[in-house]
């Protein structure tokens, strides 16, 4: 009789640990949860940048990605040439390979293979 108990007690709670939502509630979650999950959505958003692609300079705004069709000058002053020469503003130039990429605020960054 008191295995039987025993099994019930068991198999009920086990149904309890199922019927939990695996969503988490938002309103539950601590400040540095949230902030985590912003972060997370940041880094999955694509970010505008001007990149080297297969050799040709490329122009990536949201999900448009187009030729690049004139030199762009960055927000710290750095200037990205339409044949991928750089040039900084301290006077240093130096050329993008494939897969460099710079943000519009001068960041230079690579690309990873999976994102190109």
């Amino acid at each position: 009789m008191k295995k039987l108990l025993l099994v019930i007690a068991a198999t009920a709670f086990s149904f309890g640990v199922f019927a939990q939502d695996s969503k988490m509630d938002n309103s539950k979650m601590d400040d540095k949860a949230k902030m985590d999950m912003k972060k997370d959505e940041k880094m999955d958003m694509k970010k505008d940048c001007v990149m080297m692609k297969d050799g040709k300079m490329m122009v990536m705004k949201g999900d448009k990605t187009m030729m690049m069709d004139k030199d762009m000058k960055m927000k710290n002053g750095n200037v990205v040439m339409k044949n991928g020469m750089v040039k900084m503003k301290d006077g240093k130039t130096m050329q993008m390979k494939d897969g460099d990429c710079m943000d519009m605020d001068g960041t230079m960054m690579m690309m990873e293979k999976g994102k190109m």
